[in-house]
């Protein structure tokens, strides 16, 4: 028996989103696997957050999960981003377009209804 059955916490931490203790609005956000916006988990330690982290990520489709471990770097852009120059008080704005990799892993989201 491997020390991590030993400990009493993974031995019973939740392991579906039913078994989780949650309030109801934080339920129907995940309930279905349909998580359509982004996620912060914080708080206090003991409320969850590792546990509907693990739920999330036993959910995700095996082709979702390899198609975004496999995606060649972090998935940030910025359309359009501006600051003013504080020595000359010039307004700086950049644009771009989005790249051709970022709009693949945008339709494979869409695809698992993932916006």
């Amino acid at each position: 028996m491997s020390i991590k059955n030993n400990i009493w916490v993974e031995k019973y931490r939740p392991s579906t989103l039913e078994d989780l203790i949650i309030p109801d609005r934080v339920y129907n956000k995940f309930k279905g696997g349909k998580l359509n916006n982004h996620v912060l988990l914080h708080g206090s330690p003991g409320l969850g957050k590792t546990s509907l982290g693990k739920i999330i990520a036993k959910d995700t489709p095996d082709e979702l999960k390899n198609f975004i471990r496999s995606f060649p770097r972090q998935a940030l852009h910025a359309h359009k981003i501006g600051f003013k120059l504080p020595s000359t008080d010039e307004d700086v704005v950049f644009e771009s377009k989005i790249p051709k990799d970022f709009k693949e892993l945008i339709r494979t989201l869409e695809k698992f209804n993932i916006s």
